[in-house]
């Protein structure tokens, strides 16, 4: 499969967290293995594992066969959705019905919106510390910070940010996203990656008030719809320190 003369994927999931189907044309695929093949369409919904947010996983229909997706990768402007063929052939220039896991999708959402809420917050608390890393799993989510916080203070901070975080959800905000122009993310990012694009506007998320974060992920349309945020624990290493957070359904 050579992918230099494939168009780049259109990303549905950028513009609609809560599109769960949809549909799209089969470009190209290739077999990987035994059982796994890669499969690249026109446009896609399925958000890839990569921004601290985990795969989205489905099924991919055709009136010929059924593909079901386990894995999805993002490169150099193509998504590559992997899996198993469940019955007939792959075929490409084919119309494809697709479909995600749709539980799956919402609990990633509001992993990913919390751990930008709880940045946010960190921030309103007075503790400026910078971003390094986001992991939104289900299992073991945190946000971690290049900086230290003391010990003395680290159980205060863990109360007051998980008040002030589920005080916020429960007063609600719109998420909102803005493609922002590079020489204007300053105007809104509190902090702006080496690694964003210097040609292109980067898509920017708002969980709450008016500074945003840059990613590429899917959120929840209201913070409301998060539930109850956690603070399990503050821990710091090397330099670094770790948040770790859980969402409860109340």
């Amino acid at each position: 499969m050579n992918s230099e003369k494939i168009p780049h994927t259109k990303l549905l999931y950028l513009e609609n967290s809560y599109l769960f189907s949809s549909h799209a044309t089969l470009l190209a695929f290739e077999k990987m293995d035994d059982d796994t093949y890669a499969v690249i369409l026109d446009q896609t919904i399925f958000h890839p594992q990569g921004g601290g947010q985990p795969t989205d996983t489905g099924v991919i229909n055709s009136e010929s066969f059924t593909f079901k997706v386990n894995m999805v990768r993002f490169k150099e402007g193509i998504v590559y959705h992997f899996g198993n063929l469940v019955d007939g052939n792959l075929h490409t220039d084919v119309k494809v019905s697709l479909t995600i896991d749709k539980e799956r999708r919402i609990l990633h959402s509001k992993l990913h919106s919390a751990g930008h809420l709880i940045d946010d917050t960190l921030v309103s608390l007075g503790l400026d510390l910078i971003p390094v890393k986001g992991f939104h799993f289900p299992q073991g989510a945190y946000v971690e910070y290049k900086g230290t916080l003391p010990l003395e203070i680290r159980e205060q901070t863990r109360k007051d940010l998980e008040k002030t975080v589920n005080e916020r959800i429960q007063q609600g905000f719109a998420v909102k996203t803005m493609l922002v122009p590079p020489d204007q993310l300053h105007q809104y990012c509190r902090y702006i990656p080496d690694y964003l694009p210097k040609d292109k506007p980067t898509r920017v998320v708002f969980v709450y008030g008016e500074h945003g974060a840059p990613c590429g992920g899917t959120h929840v349309k209201n913070i409301k719809e998060i539930g109850y945020v956690e603070i399990s624990k503050i821990k710091t290493k090397s330099g670094n320190t770790r948040i770790s957070y859980r969402i409860k359904n109340q």
